[in-house]
């Protein structure tokens, strides 16, 4: 049987010179588009890893956020399912973040309860929750370092009817203060000015109230307190509607429409200021 030897053999000057040729003919266009796919592509794994770091998953439970979160399968539509939310665990809340909060007490991390909820008011902000001239309830602020009293404009709150008729209320100096509220933080005379006539409370030092866009249902602020800073765990930013009817890619594809989303209305309101 005869064996045969396979030998490397060295290209000649004239196949080097071919194979130069050829690659000089290559359009200049090509290798732009492919340096601006390894930059595209570098950038984006840059950001990849960054937003890893930035963001965990976190599911939804109970109806105190809705219709902004939603988390109970709707009667009618059997095909909605729960929401979840991407929180950033290294923002800083501000007014009108959406935050998850760290109920435990104990310090034992499995005695860990979470809570989501809507910052309405921080340190040195002054608040009051009462009736007003079209009969419902409302938030009323005096913004840390201002005088002026405003009425807060929330569009997210599910019902304003709902929340009033829902809540009982306390007579003070002709002003109807939801219970709540009420027993939690004015009847106890601390942190609390009149203004106007009305009693408010002023928000402590990193302490933040909180509440929850369902109000006729929310166990928030009005109930447990303020919160303090080092409970907030993050802010939600990004909220997948649906997100636990979709598996596989089509869940793929719901999660990175909803992050993407999230950062065109950033662009947004970068150019609206």
């Amino acid at each position: 049987m005869f064996k045969f030897k396979f030998r490397k053999r060295k290209a000649t000057a004239e196949e080097n010179a071919y194979v130069e040729k050829q690659v000089r003919k290559i359009p200049k266009v090509v290798s732009i588009i492919f340096l601006i796919y390894v930059i595209i592509f570098v950038c984006f794994m840059i950001w990849y890893f960054d937003f890893r770091s930035k963001y965990y998953i976190s599911d939804v439970e109970g109806p105190s956020m809705s219709p902004t979160i939603n988390a109970e399968v709707s009667d009618s539509d059997p095909n909605t399912k729960q929401d979840f939310v991407y929180v950033n665990k290294k923002k800083e809340a501000q007014r009108g973040d959406i935050v998850v909060v760290n109920l435990n007490t104990t310090g034992v991390k499995e005695n860990d309860y979470y809570i989501i909820k809507r910052v309405i008011a921080m340190a040195g902000d002054k608040i009051t929750i009462k009736i007003a001239e079209d009969g419902y309830y409302h938030v009323f602020m005096q913004y840390a370092g201002q005088e002026e009293v405003i009425q807060l404009d929330e569009d997210y709150i599910k019902s304003y009817e709902g929340w009033t008729s829902a809540k009982s209320a306390y007579i003070a100096s002709t002003t109807y203060y939801e219970s709540e509220f009420y027993g939690t933080f004015i009847s106890s005379g601390m942190h609390v000015s009149i203004i106007d006539g009305v009693a408010f409370y002023e928000v402590p030092e990193n302490s933040y109230f909180c509440l929850g866009d369902n109000r006729a249902v929310s166990i928030d602020s009005r109930r447990r307190g303020v919160f303090s800073k080092n409970k907030i765990c993050g802010v939600a930013e990004i909220i997948v509607k649906n997100g636990t009817k979709y598996r596989g890619v089509k869940l793929f594809f719901k999660k990175w429409g909803s992050i993407w989303g999230f950062y065109w209305k950033q662009i947004e309101l970068l150019f609206a200021r």
